[in-house]
């Protein structure tokens, strides 16, 4: 019955457990997802509204930038040397139509033509204009600032162009195209010139768009036409592409021609950013990180200014709102698990209190029943654990090793030793390397030797502390000297003796030969003969009977 009880508590705990848990993992991913986007659109907010000022104030610069050529072509068609260039008989053929190259060699030959060529040429490089030229009211360019160039507009017919169009219809005109002779985009200005109330040609004005670049380069933005056309981008590859809703596809393909010199357009790939939270974030291209993006129209200009920016914080936010609420999820989950296991715990705690001391105790034997001292101490220079050996070998008194101090315990240390200063610095040098591992030698001064080794102790990878093994090899070492001294009195006989003494391998090969053995084959030194069959050496007479005594 009670173990039935104890089954049925552990159920209904086991079930309360996983529903709260359930409902934390619900308030957890709430929690996370409410904080994220509110940050998500603090963001947007603020940057949205550096965008528009950025857009703002960028189109404002270009419209100060251009405003002066608004007035260029006015004020030249107010001229009266431009009013005799119209009025020039030359200026207006009547007779059949001309080429362009006929018309520019007339012109060119007129000396007051001639002599306006050259005031206009004063003109644009006085006020920064790539070009100015005059036109009749056929729209032939009969002077221009560049006569005599490879450029020359002088002969060209501009009939269908927009701006002088405008012009001819009374009113100042502009737009964007590419250069006829130069293929260079510009911005067109034009104004009328009138005569006793009538329009007789045209002034036009042109900059190139590249004198904008300077603007452009501020920040990720390009510039379109009133067409939808980018024209200049702080990015090349995004120039003559439409921008979606462009209304390029309204105008002719010879128009089309005649502005952009080709034809087709390809969109850029401009598209909401698909959160219905964050409206006005979009998707530039393949690129995963959202953008905001402002337009502005240049006041007085036939262009639009495009100001954009990447918000890859907003990707983070996406990222954060996982993980916080992987933080409040495994956070709440591990707090239960602690509740529900406390239980648990506390009955283990006796099992673990014994488990632990016996492996206390056997930790304690095994130190004890190595016959080297052992030592071990933590970072901090705290001795944690020895073995009676270690005291025994440096004769430590006990309060020394209670007191736990490692420093004590060396200065007593160095007392006994030869050399205490390389003592200590070992030891300071594994200090300041504790992944290091030592073996060296220490002589006492009662004779001892001692062999010292040392390593770290490592716990999950990292070092606690350091083991320190002491072996007294003071017995170990006066016997390998006895012997040494016993080999050497024995080389000393065999050298010495004055009868040939020799070593031979079972095969007959020559192992070691005296002096005197040496002497009698006339050998110089023992590393001519060592290593040959001595039957090779002796006299042939002999051979037959040393070889059966070796056999022997």
């Amino acid at each position: 019955m009670e173990a039935r009880e104890s089954r049925v508590t552990r159920a209904f705990l086991f079930g309360a457990l996983s529903a709260v848990l359930l409902l934390w993992l619900a308030a957890s991913w709430f929690i996370a997802d409410s904080v994220m986007q509110r940050g998500s659109q603090s963001l947007v907010k603020d940057e949205s509204t550096v965008v528009e000022r950025r857009a703002q104030n960028f189109a404002r610069n270009i419209a100060q930038s251009t405003t002066y050529l608004h007035g260029i072509p006015s004020l030249i068609a107010k001229d009266d040397r431009t009013l005799k260039a119209l009025f020039r008989p030359t200026a207006n053929p009547a007779s059949a139509p001309m080429t362009s190259q006929a018309k520019r060699q007339a012109w060119s030959e007129d000396p007051l033509l001639k002599a306006m060529d050259s005031h206009l040429d004063l003109v644009a490089r006085s006020l920064g204009m790539d070009a100015l030229w005059i036109m009749n009211a056929s729209g032939d360019a009969i002077a221009a600032s560049n006569a005599g160039k490879p450029q020359s507009v002088v002969g060209m017919n501009y009939a269908d162009w927009e701006y002088f169009a405008a012009a001819m219809s009374g009113k100042p005109g502009q737009q964007y195209a590419m250069g006829r002779k130069t293929n260079i985009p510009g911005l067109y200005f034009s104004a009328p010139v009138v005569a006793d109330g009538h329009i007789i040609g045209v002034v036009a004005a042109k900059t190139d768009i590249l004198r904008l670049s300077f603007w452009v380069n501020q920040a990720d933005a390009f510039i379109t036409d009133r067409y939808g056309i980018v024209i200049l981008a702080k990015d090349p590859s995004l120039e003559m592409h439409a921008i979606p809703g462009a209304s390029v596809s309204t105008l002719s393909s010879a128009a089309r021609l005649t502005r952009y010199r080709r034809t087709d357009f390809p969109f850029l790939s401009i598209r909401s950013w698909d959160n219905p939270r964050l409206p006005s974030l979009l998707r530039f291209g393949q690129d995963d990180v959202p953008i905001l993006m402002a337009r502005r129209s240049v006041p007085d200009n036939d262009i639009q200014v495009h100001v954009f920016k990447r918000l890859p914080a907003v990707v983070e936010h996406e990222k954060e709102r996982l993980q916080l609420f992987l933080l409040l999820a495994v956070s709440g989950s591990v707090l239960l698990l602690i509740v529900a296991g406390s239980i648990n715990v506390a009955l283990m705690q006796g099992q673990a209190r014994r488990s632990a001391g016996q492996s206390l105790s056997l930790q304690r034997a095994t130190i004890e029943s190595t016959a080297d001292g052992i030592l071990v101490v933590d970072n901090d220079g705290h001795i944690t654990s020895y073995n009676q050996r270690f005291a025994d070998i440096w004769h430590i008194p006990p309060h020394l090793l209670s007191s736990q101090s490692e420093e004590k315990v060396l200065d007593f240390a160095c007392g006994q030793l030869t050399e205490p200063e390389g003592f200590l610095a070992k030891v300071r040098d594994l200090h300041a390397r504790p992944g290091d591992s030592s073996f060296d030698a220490l002589h006492f001064r009662d004779g001892r030797m001692v062999e010292r080794y040392s390593q770290p102790q490592r716990l999950d990878g990292e070092v606690m502390g350091r083991v320190w093994s002491f072996r007294d090899i003071t017995d170990h070492k006066r016997a390998e000297d006895r012997l040494a001294r016993s080999e050497l009195k024995l080389q000393t006989i065999i050298d010495t003796e004055p009868e040939c003494v020799k070593l031979l391998a079972a095969d007959g090969t020559l192992l070691q030969m005296n002096r005197a053995g040496l002497e009698m084959i006339d050998a110089d030194t023992a590393d001519g003969v060592v290593g040959k069959k001595l039957e090779a050496i002796i006299a042939p007479q002999y051979r037959r009977a040393f070889a059966a005594l070796t056999r022997r």
